[in-house]
């Protein structure tokens, strides 16, 4: 009768533990619920029609944006601190526009590194000369940047050269080690 008890009393506290767990995301789901859909169809039309088939887009959104625009959508490095190493990045991944949501819906999860991606990402392309704003949507809050480089290689040699460099002084290198690389990367990409 006992092990009945406590084989009872084990499931309710499971069960109580699981709705603990679940509470939060009911909640978020039940406020995404309501309302109408924030699926931006406008910007992913724009995308599907103006950007190559072969176009791959970095976005926060990018199950949303593969889905929808038909397009290869890829995350953001969420580890990237500054717009030279995003810019790498993209250049090393490939990705030839940066889509960017100025607002999330409400309900939606969007976990901190994410969050504080996406209040630096707009913010960097617009400036740098190697990024240039092709699209924007006010009621969607979104807009769209062509990332292109003359000679991509050319930044990331100068870019693994600065990296060499912080590294170097890191380690106490001889200063004259640390001198000849950041003149070489300022020679690459001034």
């Amino acid at each position: 009768a006992l092990a009945g008890r406590a084989r009872a009393a084990a499931a309710i506290a499971l069960g109580a533990i699981l709705i603990l767990c679940l509470r939060s995301d009911l909640t978020l789901a039940r406020s995404g619920l309501h309302g109408s859909a924030k699926f931006q169809p406008a910007t992913m039309t724009w995308l599907r029609e103006r950007t190559p088939a072969q176009a791959r887009i970095a976005s926060l959104e990018w199950a949303s944006v593969d889905l929808l625009s038909g397009r290869r959508a890829v995350v953001p490095a969420l580890d990237v601190s500054n717009r030279d190493a995003w810019l790498a990045w993209s250049l090393r991944q490939e990705v030839g526009y940066l889509h960017v949501v100025s607002s999330f819906p409400a309900g939606g999860y969007f976990p901190a590194p994410a969050r504080r991606l996406a209040e630096n990402l707009e913010r960097w392309a617009a400036s740098t000369a190697y990024a240039r704003e092709v699209y924007r949507n006010v009621p969607e809050a979104t807009a769209v940047f062509r990332i292109a480089h003359p000679d991509p290689s050319r930044f990331l040699k100068a870019c693994d050269a600065y990296s060499a460099a912080v590294a170097a002084l890191g380690l106490a290198r001889p200063p004259g080690e640390i001198r000849r690389k950041l003149d070489e990367a300022v020679s690459l990409e001034p």
